[in-house]
């Protein structure tokens, strides 16, 4: 008899264990969301906080994902190196079922870091993993889309929060391929430069001649 099967593409998760992306995939998805100067590995080195709170069960958008509800409370904190890892287990795809750690959990994710550690491009991976005291399978996938789609949302994330809280010293986000950073003009070569001296030096004279004529009463 065939189980029924969920496929979940992109997202999917729960599990006891306290590792989800490795420290690697976690600082590649703070890197393309702009902020390579966050350390995104901090709450998994002081296990901040404790298990629970890195699953999420049904999803970032539910009210029982635990690791987004925790997130949230960090950033209030100003602790977004936190918020930035919580909000990735969040959407990690085996963080919302309960499946079996070295079978499933654990394999999809060292999957996926290792397509990471190797900077590979073009790559997707999938694996369909019974749900613990369930009739139910669950299809497990990921790909680079994957990663990109949870930068982007931390980057506006960040970015938002920021934007409204100008009191805070804000890290300045890097050029990524999700933040927006206005170009900065090119330094002026020397011709230009000459020529700018130039310029502001024949304003600068016939303002002088201009005052000079109005005290003498000459009419230009």
């Amino acid at each position: 008899m065939n189980k029924p099967l969920l496929a979940l593409f992109a997202f999917a998760v729960l599990s006891l264990p306290l590792s989800a992306w490795s420290c690697a995939t976690h600082q590649f998805i703070c890197n393309q969301a702009g902020y390579p100067q966050l350390d995104c590995c901090l709450a998994d080195k002081n296990q901040t906080p404790s298990a629970y709170y890195h699953h999420c069960e049904g999803g970032p958008n539910s009210p029982e994902c635990a690791a987004m509800q925790k997130a949230e409370e960090f950033l209030t904190q100003n602790r977004t190196e936190i918020f930035a890892h919580l909000l990735a287990d969040s959407n990690c795809p085996v963080h919302q079922f309960s499946t079996d750690y070295d079978s499933c959990h654990g394999k999809f994710e060292d999957k996926v870091n290792a397509f990471v550690k190797a900077n590979a491009t073009g790559w997707n991976y999938s694996l369909e993993c019974p749900i613990k005291n369930s009739n139910q399978t669950v299809l497990f996938f990921a790909n680079e889309s994957t990663l990109s789609e949870i930068a982007l949302l931390l980057n506006g994330r960040l970015n938002a929060y920021y934007n409204s809280n100008t009191s805070l010293a804000t890290p300045t986000p890097e050029p990524s391929l999700f933040a927006s950073v206005s170009p900065t003009a090119a330094p002026a070569s020397g011709t230009d430069f000459i020529q700018q001296f130039f310029s502001e030096l024949s304003k600068a004279l016939q303002a002088f001649f201009s005052q000079l004529q109005g005290l003498l009463g000459v009419k230009a």
